[in-house]
């Protein structure tokens, strides 16, 4: 094994420790989540063995630190280079902890050190996405603020100043949730349908990619009617992969890439979206809203990123335009006059 450069303790200086789960494992747990009994978190890191020992790093972690590996938000090299002290342990094959050490992280062995994008790969523990601490409010909203996106509905008549009418602003929210929630189920649809061989197990996961589907609301402006809106993109449901959580996180920009930032008007725009929605039930489902609101004369739509100060103003259409994308069988919009 390596030297190392700690402090010599006589015995680790955490009680009644009691194992979670384990987060790794290759013949073995590699990496793996305790509490002591005063539900203080610790992670033991397998970094080392010899004949008759295995080298353990064990270190306190926070609340928030663990629920941003396990969701795959922050790598576990940062989390370590946060930590002020870690303990080296030696386990022997009676588990009994020998050369303890204090260290800290200038002094470990770089072989001791995860890769810079150590993200956490693995399927999710359901312990974890039950209602318990792990599973925090605040840092599902942080995050769902990270990912979400602003829109607004700005009025053309300020009449009274800036302000919106209960009723627009409602079929603005509703507008806009029935137009993402059918992007994301078809979305989800055209990606996994094939790997699913059992058509039970599919119809259950859908049920649940469904309820996670629809928007939230996790910021508002008084400026006009500004909202902003996200998935929630952490909380997760029992029974998701690691790829599916993944899907989830970049699925609401494609929808306001291929939905939102569309120019309406120009000519190719049609060709464009039948494309990408060739099923024509499908596709009014998915743009159907959008266009509601770009052709109500009272309003203009402005969106932006969480990230980003730009903001786009979206072109109004016409009746016109309307029926471009909208067969004159289909219900006439609310904003469109005969």
């Amino acid at each position: 094994m390596q030297t190392l450069s700690g402090i010599p303790i006589p015995h680790l200086p955490i009680e009644n420790l009691q194992k979670v789960s384990d987060l790794m494992e290759y013949d073995g747990p590699l990496l793996s989540h305790y509490k002591d009994e005063n539900n203080n978190d610790y992670l033991f890191y397998w970094v080392d063995f010899s004949t008759t020992h295995n080298r353990w790093l064990v270190w306190q972690i926070s609340n928030s630190d663990l629920f941003d590996y396990i969701h795959s938000y922050l790598p576990l090299l940062d989390i370590m280079k946060g930590v002020s002290i870690f303990f080296s342990i030696e386990v022997n094959k009676d588990t009994f902890y020998e050369n303890i050490q204090m260290i800290n992280f200038s002094s470990l062995p770089v072989e001791y050190l995860p890769e810079d994008n150590s993200y956490y790969e693995f399927d999710i523990n359901p312990i974890y996405l039950g209602v318990n601490k792990y599973e925090n409010p605040t840092q599902s909203l942080l995050r769902m603020r990270e990912n979400g996106y602003y829109f607004k509905l700005k009025t053309n008549t300020p009449r009274y100043g800036r302000a919106v009418k209960i009723k627009d602003a409602g079929d603005f929210l509703i507008d806009i949730s029935k137009s993402a929630s059918e992007y994301v189920i078809n979305d989800f649809y055209n990606k996994y349908k094939s790997e699913y061989s059992n058509i039970d197990t599919f119809n259950l996961v859908l049920a649940n990619i469904k309820k996670a589907s629809e928007p939230f609301v996790v910021n508002t402006k008084f400026s006009s009617f500004e909202v902003m809106l996200s998935l929630d993109t952490v909380m997760g449901f029992n029974g998701e992969t690691n790829e599916l959580r993944n899907w989830r996180k970049e699925v609401f920009k494609r929808y306001n890439e291929d939905v939102i930032d569309v120019e309406y008007d120009s000519p190719e725009a049609l060709s464009i979206l039948t494309k990408k929605f060739p099923d024509k039930n499908v596709r009014n489902k998915i743009i159907k809203p959008i266009l509601d609101i770009l052709s109500n004369p009272e309003y203009t739509l402005e969106t932006r990123d969480s990230k980003s100060l730009k903001i786009v103003t979206h072109q109004a259409i016409d009746k016109e335009v309307y029926k471009k994308y909208i067969s004159v069988t289909e219900k006439k919009s609310r904003n469109i006059k005969k």
